[in-house]
């Protein structure tokens, strides 16, 4: 954009849309080990070892390098943006699996692990306040001083529009001041630009990304499954606990690093399977978790609230190469609800409601 014009009450709006190209560039080198290990302490007993180091890229709308501007900005705020940042370095995690399994029947058997993760170089959202070269406010300079001195607040934008047509559009040496529709007195319209004496450069609020705090994710792991003999009748679940360090705090509204999606787990499965049917039964659930740092509107966060839901599926198979499949989700027809820093600050409830799906396979 080229320039600023300030053409309603508290409305500004960048002109000129034009884009420029520039180079960023960005790189790294990172030595990824992975050492796996397990023994049998028994026939029916195994232990498991690994440790490893990987890595998670940024996504690719974070490391995009162009600067990214609203057209639409605010009386006496200033306006908004957004870039990335080539030069991010991806999110390190340093790995620690610890496991033990008791086989005590055929495919039969419990099992428990645990877990550790040291997380470094955790990308997070930053806003960043900044300038740009030739985009002026237009409620500021020579004429705005002149409304202030007079009395008026920063508040009245309308009055403070009024004063400015009334004393420097048509006057000589006016710069920046055009008046389109005089037939109102009270609401006078026209255009203020940034061009206007003693302009101040217009505030933004550039919004990207950075690399910022780490981060400790510790959990257990318990599995099981249990087969009745060999009447084809199973059931098998699991759930796993997880804390992390890094925690949200709802009562501080600047800028928060808390990590997205950690959370309780669990399910519970039930199943029959014979050379004909596969029947299955499950019993889905996740514990609440931080879903955004950010709404769109501020640091304020977004989660998402504890939820199950229970699904089921039954194959029939025909012959050698034919199976019929059919699956049945959300059987109790649950809903995923969203809420603010409290519960009662609702941001959205979802009902997808129970769905079906029927289908068939044929192997040639």
């Amino acid at each position: 954009y080229s320039g600023t014009v300030w053409n309603a009450e508290n409305e500004v709006q960048l002109t000129g849309a034009s884009s420029n190209f520039g180079t960023k560039s960005g790189k790294y080198n990172y030595w990824l080990p992975s050492i796996d290990w397990d023994a049998d302490l028994a026939d029916n007993v195994k232990v498991r070892a690994s440790y490893g180091v990987n890595i998670g890229r940024p996504g690719w709308d974070q490391m995009l390098g162009g600067l990214s501007l609203s057209p639409n900005a605010r009386y006496n705020i200033g306006g908004t943006g957004s870039t990335g940042d080539p030069a991010l370095k991806p999110l390190k995690s340093k790995n620690l699996d610890l496991s033990a399994e008791y086989y005590y029947a055929k495919s039969s058997y419990v099992a428990v692990g645990a877990f550790y993760k040291k997380i470094s170089d955790f990308i997070s959202t930053t806003v960043v306040t900044t300038t740009v070269a030739g985009l002026n406010q237009p409620a500021s300079g020579t004429y705005y001083n002149a409304a202030i001195a007079s009395g008026l607040t920063p508040d009245k934008a309308k009055a403070i529009r009024n004063y400015i047509f009334n004393n420097y559009a048509g006057k000589p040496g006016t710069v920046g001041v055009t008046i389109t529709d005089p037939s109102d007195p009270a609401f006078i319209k026209g255009d203020i630009t940034g061009a206007v004496p003693g302009a101040q450069p217009m505030v933004f609020q550039i919004t990207s990304y950075a690399n910022g705090a780490g981060d400790n994710i510790k959990g257990l792991e318990f599995n099981f499954q249990h087969m009745f003999a060999n009447s084809g009748f199973g059931v098998s679940g699991n759930y796993t606990a997880v804390k992390s360090g890094l925690k949200f705090i709802n009562t501080s509204i600047g800028t928060q690093s808390g990590l997205v999606g950690i959370s309780d787990s669990a399910n519970l499965v039930g199943f029959f399977e014979n050379e004909t049917w596969s029947i299955r039964g499950a019993y889905n659930w996740r514990g609440e978790f931080l879903a955004a740092r950010t709404d769109g509107a501020g640091n304020n966060p977004v989660y998402t609230e504890a939820y199950g839901q229970v699904d089921a599926s039954i194959g029939y198979k025909i012959g050698k190469n034919l199976t019929l499949q059919a699956d049945l989700l959300n059987l109790n027809d649950g809903y995923i609800r969203q809420h603010g820093r409290t519960k009662e600050m609702l941001v959205s409830a979802l009902q997808t409601g129970r769905r079906y799906l029927i289908g068939a396979r044929y192997r040639f």
